[in-house]
């Protein structure tokens, strides 16, 4: 039901559609996700996370030959139809290279990224069948355009020299 008090009540002239509540306003900052879609989760970590990739200064760069043959042997090594370096920014996944698809995760939003959760570990992300998963069962990219089934993704670790701690600002993945 679309439909919950408003108040301390619970009376239900006090009662709003939901969808009204969140359409008032120009509805900055809203996303059209599945309602059953959950983003991954913040690191704990995500300031200093986000401080060391800046220091990086390699989003919105040019693709590099060195990152494009990474693609290329973990495509051939895995056998996979693509593979990508993307990098997680504060609200997007830039890819720094691809091999299969043409830029089509670039840009994309962090909520519905898999590699906004693969870099949550220091381990391996594999995700053998993303629409029986919960993570993903829901996500844009798993019954939308992409229709991912499959995704492997290492996180890359990034020493700051700052603190010496390691921190994963992106993936390599299949």
């Amino acid at each position: 039901d679309a439909r919950r008090p408003r108040g301390g009540s619970g009376s239900g002239s006090e009662e709003q559609d939901l969808d009204q509540e969140l359409w008032d306003g120009d509805g900055a900052g809203l996303k059209n996700w599945h309602p059953l879609h959950t983003p991954a989760k913040i690191p704990e970590n995500e300031e200093e996370r986000l401080k060391t990739l800046e220091e990086l200064e390699i989003i919105d760069t040019p693709h590099e030959e060195e990152f494009d043959i990474v693609c290329k042997i973990a495509r051939q090594t895995f056998g996979a139809e693509s593979a990508a370096v993307n990098f997680v920014d504060a609200e997007t996944q830039w890819s720094k290279a691809s091999e299969g698809i043409e830029n089509e995760c670039d840009g994309l939003d962090r909520d519905i990224s898999f590699c906004s959760h693969a870099i949550l570990s220091e381990d391996p992300l594999v995700v053998l069948d993303a629409s029986e998963d919960d993570r993903f069962k829901f996500s844009d990219v798993v019954t939308g355009t992409f229709q991912i089934k499959f995704y492997a993704g290492a996180p890359l670790m990034i020493l700051n020299e700052d603190d010496q701690t390691k921190y994963a600002v992106g993936t390599l993945c299949v």
